[in-house]
């Protein structure tokens, strides 16, 4: 079962409410040690946490609904406490003021976009801090007396930790905002580049699909018209029928025609296409492809990628799309590791893109054959697909050329005119 972020954010948010409650819990249990350093009181504020994170807990699927507002609430109802431990356990030197950056970041990392929390945060500290500087509340530490006897120096500490709280706030918010926003992009990139997939497929699908049924009806039609127009003239009635039939078969003949266009998009606008970017872009789209989780793909590009072809990158995207497919079901039923290997070479007249597989390997038998007769392995194939890859490369002036590795697999060898301006 795949879970979605909120899903997984739900799920964490959970558990982190019932180990804050446990580990309150034994916080609290340290009331019955007699060598506790601090006032008792904290063990009190501590009790308070554990039956907040705990309610949050049991109730979890009821408030939820409310996420940002229960964040928000339980930071800084914490903060309150954090700032009744802080006046208990020394002021100034209280240990515990590292949990206002704690609350602060962890806020922070739930998204909440406010700065409610910041704000009671500081004012927290400052309050509970000052209160004791200027004699408002009771000092309980010595070395703190020490520190709040040279105001200068207590006001410069209680600044400086007072600005941390404030940038660290600020700036783990800047931090999540930009994390979210390449999450969102790269959702994006992947939606695009499953809707591209799908397009793909579909094509290859119908237009493998589209060929056959051509390819076949074209026979028989070529039979029946032949023997039409073979048959010795008939009487005036029966020519008048021949006459009919014949107008049949070349308006079934034009439909048939018709239904190849299901698996030739249009020509699109030919433009610049950088084969380096082109062939990552379409690994990001074939790793897509359901039997492509398991198969490493290795690239090799020349070091300079300044460079490109001309043609129409819809159609280059079909052809490569059909390719790479044809090399993912050649691995299907093999055992060990599966890699598709892409190398990319340019030359002063040309690029070659070559694709190899360590598959099963296509049958000697068949390469005289490819791209003259439909002929193909597979269960279900139909052998059409490699005269749809040739037509593509024929028309955007490449070419493709198959071999058969010496170590097993296939290698597919194609070439495209380079681009000069």
């Amino acid at each position: 079962m795949i879970l979605s972020i909120s899903q997984i954010e739900r799920n964490f948010l959970r558990k982190q409410s019932l180990f804050s409650g446990f580990t309150s819990l034994i916080i609290t249990s340290l009331f019955f040690f007699p060598d506790f350093p601090f006032d008792r009181k904290i063990c009190l504020i501590t009790a308070l946490f554990s039956l907040m994170y705990f309610s949050f807990y049991v109730f979890f699927d009821l408030i939820s609904k409310y996420r940002d507002i229960v964040i928000v609430f339980m930071s800084n109802m914490a903060l309150v406490f954090i700032g009744m431990a802080v006046h208990w356990s020394g002021g100034i030197v209280s240990p515990f003021v590292i949990l206002y950056f704690c609350i602060v970041l962890s806020e922070s990392a739930y998204g909440i976009e406010k700065t409610l929390t910041i704000i009671v945060a500081v004012s927290s500290y400052v309050l509970v801090v000052g209160g004791e500087c200027f004699g408002f509340l009771e000092v309980s530490n010595s070395f703190s007396e020490k520190i709040y006897s040279s105001g200068l120096v207590a006001w410069i500490i209680i600044s400086m930790v007072a600005s941390f709280i404030v940038v660290t706030g600020y700036i783990s918010k800047l931090l999540m905002f930009r994390l979210k926003l390449d999450i969102e992009r790269e959702h994006e990139e992947k939606e695009a580049a499953l809707k591209k997939y799908t397009e793909l497929n579909s094509y290859s699908q119908i237009g493998f699909l589209s060929h056959r049924i051509a390819h076949d009806l074209r026979g028989v039609f070529f039979v029946l018209s032949s023997y039409l127009e073979m048959q010795s003239e008939k009487s005036e009635e029966e020519e008048k029928d021949k006459k009919v039939i014949v107008e049949h078969l070349q308006r079934m003949k034009h439909m048939i025609s018709q239904i190849t266009k299901y698996g030739k998009p249009s020509m699109d606008e030919e433009e610049k296409i950088n084969p380096v970017e082109f062939v990552e872009n379409m690994i990001t789209i074939v790793k897509l492809f359901e039997g492509a989780r398991t198969i490493i793909f290795k690239t090799r590009f020349p070091d300079n990628h300044d460079f490109y072809v001309f043609g129409s990158r819809q159609e280059f995207q079909n052809a490569y799309f059909n390719i790479f497919k044809n090399a993912i079901e050649a691995m299907s039923e093999i055992e060990g590791e599966k890699i598709i290997e892409i190398n990319v070479l340019k030359s002063e007249k040309e690029v070659k893109i070559v694709i190899s597989d360590n598959g099963m390997g296509i049958n000697e038998e068949f390469l005289p054959k490819l791209f003259i007769d439909p002929v193909t392995s597979k269960k279900d194939g139909t052998g059409i697909g490699l005269f749809i890859i040739k037509r593509i490369f024929d028309r955007n002036g490449g070419s493709i050329n198959i071999k058969r590795r010496k170590n097993n697999g296939t290698m597919v060898i194609t070439q495209i005119p380079l681009y000069s301006e």
